[in-house]
């Protein structure tokens, strides 16, 4: 049998839109609050009665989540906003 289940996490976060037209407000530093659901999907253990330990989900995003939370998006690769 198979189940699915989800954590969310939230974090804040700062970014800008550098290519926005001059004068828009998303073209100055501004913050968000962002949620993340991760969500998982597979067999259910017999023994457990679980898919997974939900506390290994966390520690699973933890190292993404210091990455993002408080910090400025701009400057992490992949989210540079270059184009």
């Amino acid at each position: 049998m198979s189940a699915t289940i989800f954590k969310d996490f939230q974090f804040e976060a700062a970014h800008r839109l550098p290519h926005v037209p001059v004068g828009h407000k998303c073209g100055r530093l501004h913050g968000h609050s962002f949620m993340v659901r991760l969500e998982l999907t597979g067999e259910i253990d017999q023994q457990t009665g679980w898919i997974v330990d939900v506390s290994d989900i966390s520690k699973a995003f933890k190292p993404l989540w210091q990455q993002l939370d408080h910090h400025y998006l701009n400057d992490i690769e992949g989210l540079e906003n270059h184009y």
